[in-house]
Formats: C-alpha cells, structure tokens, sequence
C-alpha cells in the first residue's frame, strides 16, 4: 500500500486535490466552476496535462471515449478560459515536493539553469510579438516567441521551476536570480549556467546565499577583464574583484594605483535621467565590495570546428573535492538540460499549442513541464521496480538450491525509450489510473533502446515557426 501511495501517478492526483482544495486562488470568477457540468475544475486539469499534438477536437475525442461525457470545442475553450495560469505555476511547485530527491555524489542537489524559446500561433495582440528580428542579414517578418527560463535538477530529471519572458525583451539573469530565490535551500546545492549567464551581481548572489555552489561558463575574450589576463595553459586560481558604484570610491583607489571595477548601478545614480550611451548594471549589495571566486581554465574539443579551445569556469566548489578533471565533468553533465528540452518539445508536445490567447498557451508550457516531471519519475521507479524484481528472482532461485543461470553482459546499456514512456503514462492517466502501477511499469520496460556513449551529430540549428492548428496529425 504504501508503495502505491508514493508512485508518480498518485502524487500527481494528490497535487491535483491541494490545488482544487484552493480553488478561489484560480477562478476567474466566484462563479466559476460552482455549477455542475462535464467539465469540472480537476478534469479540465487534467485534460490540459495530458494533452498533445494534435487538433482540440481530436484531444477531446481521446480524453472522452464517450460520446455522452464528451464536450464541443467551445465550450472547452469557455471552461479553460475561467482559469488562471498561477493553477499551473503552483501544480508544478507543489508536485515537485512529494518527489524523492537524488544528491549528486551523496551531498549535492545539482541544478542547470537555462533557457529555451517556444514559438506561439500568431497573434497580433499577443504580449509575445516579435516585430524585428535578423538573423544572417535576413529579416524575419513579425512572430510570437516565449522565452523560457527553467531551472532543472539532473540527478532526479525534474523540472524545478520556471519563468516566462517575452523574448525581444529577455533577462536571464533576473530570471535566474528569481528562481535561485525560490529554489530549496535545506541541502547544499550545485547550479550549473552556461555563457551568458556571468555577472558580478549574480556571482555575489550564489557567493551569500546558503548552501549554494555555482558553476558558470565565463567568455574568455570579452568578459571579465581577470579572466581574459589569464595565461593561455591549464590552471586554477583565486580571484578577488575589488567593485564599487561610488565614482569618488573608484578615483581614489585608481589614483592610488589600485585595481577597482566601477558598477553603474541604476539605483545609486543622481540624476534623474542619462545619457542613452551609458550601461547600467544590476547591483543588490552595498556600496563596496570583494568579489572572490575560484577561475578553472582547460582545453576542450569544439564540437562545431572540431578544434581546441581554451575555456573557463568559475566557481566556489572547493579544489580538493572538485579539481579540474572533476570540474571538466561536472560542467559536462549541463548537457542534460539541452536534451530535455528536445524531449519534452517534440516527445510531449511542447510545441503544439491549442490556443493564441497568452495565458492559455503559458499554461500549456507550464502543463508539459509536469508532464514530462511525471514521466520521468515514471521512469526511474520502473528500472527500480525491474531491479527489485531481479533481486526478488534470483533470491527465490537461491532458495530453492538450483542453480543460478546469469544472463550474459550486454554490449551497451539500456535505458527506456522516453517517447515510449510519454505515449504509456499518457494513456495510463487517462485510462487506467483505478489500476495497479506495475502494469504500467511492466509496459514501460518493453520499450528499451541501447546508449552508444561517445556518438554526436553535427548541429544543424534552424528556425522553427509554430505548428499551424490546421496542420495536425489526425
């Protein structure tokens, strides 16, 4: 009993009835949802969790095999359209706490954060349009564009949080900061970022905030000034960045012969207005500070050239728990964010919309994230379940005194086919929640595929537009 109180399907309903004990936080409307219909609060739910790529009609067809239970299209939209997307926002936050946690090396929660564009139906009065945009001198005409920030946990596959930004005008360091705030702090953490996300305001943060280790890919050439002076071979140093926003702080000390970096922070300036020319940065802290961190420099192969390129990490991991070999693979385990992103775009759907209306199609990316939370907490618990079972085998064989046949090493590991698993658990949700776990963990297991380490494809990165409504599969 206890088992099935804690599979991935149950913690889902389970979050499903906090959310619906709290319903007046989510209607539109006191109204809403009060009367009795086919479509009531944790059904609609429920619907918009499981749904994929392919028409509303079609959606529809497939959540209500019954022709009597089944609803038109419009009154769909009408029962969706009494939602709002903080229902989803806190569906994700709230499911994420019944999961169980994996630490990296026995200690660390390991994070990634990074960000993904989605491309919506067009929509001219969208809060998301796109007006200019070029790319290689050629100008794309007006498109609507989400710009996803989400943290991801990679030991345990879990999406941890989200925030979504209009993509002409993005901040993924605020957006990083938001979730780094938000972000458990009861063990220590690792947060692994990518290029771009580097900056003093942002390092300071990680540098005082609890339990909190970063690890973020620094340019080499056109970033901080101490990273680009370091030599052109492997090493590992500590840095310390003397910063202040006082112009009179920074004139003495250079006039001193000190290195100092000067913030133009936005909130300690005078004036009431500036020049267009001058760049401003975020600053939370006071008025002078040290900057301390650790710079690790290595050679790495680029995939794109084929060629080796000096790159830099910084960090506050400790040296000796984490030297540079450690580092160069920790670093690599970011990937696991990227791949993702390719699974729960085109395994679950992520980007087929079934609205232009902005609230709606927020809730959806929100709605494939659990989604894809759900599915992989699925997957886990079955190679749990295959191991236990094996254990189980082998143990009733050893009892019985007969002899224990082993089966022979595989060439390669074999893990779950994720798009397999998408496909089972959406059915299973809608089909045969009343039944037990292990009948979807047993289908589950009969879709494996090997892992051929060490193979890569060149990238080809191209410019997808959103999938038109009227192109669907049936």
């Amino acid at each position: 009993m206890q088992e099935r109180e804690l599979n991935a399907m149950d913690a889902l309903n389970t979050s499903i009835s906090h959310i619906a004990e709290n319903i007046d936080r989510y209607r539109k409307q006191p109204q809403h949802f009060t009367r009795k219909s086919k479509l009531p609060f944790g059904k609609l739910v429920k619907v918009m969790l499981n749904m994929q790529g392919n028409s509303l009609n079609a959606e529809l067809q497939e959540a209500f095999p019954e022709l009597s239970e089944r609803m038109t299209a419009s009154a769909y939209v009408q029962a969706r359209d009494k939602l709002s997307l903080p229902v989803f926002e806190d569906l994700l936050s709230d499911y994420n706490q019944s999961a169980p946690k994996k630490l990296f090396n026995g200690k660390y929660r390991l994070y990634a954060i990074d960000g993904s564009d989605f491309q919506t139906p067009w929509n001219p009065k969208s809060a998301f349009v796109v007006d200019t945009n070029k790319r290689n001198g050629e100008s794309l005409k007006p498109h609507c564009q989400i710009h996803g920030n989400i943290m991801y946990d990679i030991a345990s596959c879990q999406y941890m949080d989200c925030v979504l930004q209009p993509r002409n005008s993005w901040d993924e360091r605020a957006a990083a900061l938001k979730m780094i705030g938000r972000m458990p702090k009861d063990d220590p953490s690792i947060i692994i970022m990518d290029r771009g996300y580097e900056s003093y305001n942002l390092i300071e943060t990680l540098n005082r905030t609890a339990n909190s280790h970063y690890v973020i890919r620094v340019r080499t050439n056109d970033g901080f000034k101490e990273i680009s002076n370091l030599p052109d071979e492997e090493c590992d140093m500590e840095i310390a960045i003397p910063v202040t926003t006082s112009y009179a702080e920074y004139m003495k000390r250079r006039s001193a012969g000190e290195t100092v970096y000067k913030i133009n922070a936005p909130k300690r300036h005078n004036k009431e207005t500036r020049s267009p020319k001058t760049v401003t940065q975020r600053w939370d802290f006071e008025d002078r500070c040290t900057i301390k961190f650790r710079a690790v420099k290595f050679l790495i192969n680029d995939p794109d050239t084929g060629k080796d390129v000096w790159e830099v990490l910084v960090t506050n991991l400790n040296r000796l728990e984490f030297p540079v070999a450690k580092m160069k693979e920790l670093y690599h385990m970011r990937w696991d964010i990227e791949t993702s992103f390719r699974d729960m775009k085109y395994s679950l759907g992520g980007i087929h919309f079934h609205s232009k209306k902005d609230e709606a199609v927020q809730m959806e990316i929100y709605a494939r994230l659990i989604m894809f939370n759900v599915v992989g907490r699925n997957i886990i618990a079955a190679e749990k379940w295959e191991t236990a079972q094996a254990e189980a085998t082998k143990q009733a064989v050893e009892d019985t005194e007969n002899p224990v046949v082993e089966k022979n090493a595989t060439k390669y590991p074999y893990n779950i086919d994720f798009k397999m698993a998408c496909l089972s658990t959406r059915r299973f949700f809608r089909l045969h929640i009343n039944e037990p776990i292990e009948k979807l963990y047993e289908e589950l297991l009969k879709y494996k595929q090997p892992i051929r380490q060490g193979r890569q494809d060149e990238r080809n990165v191209k410019i997808k537009s959103a999938v038109a409504f009227v192109y669907r599969v049936a």
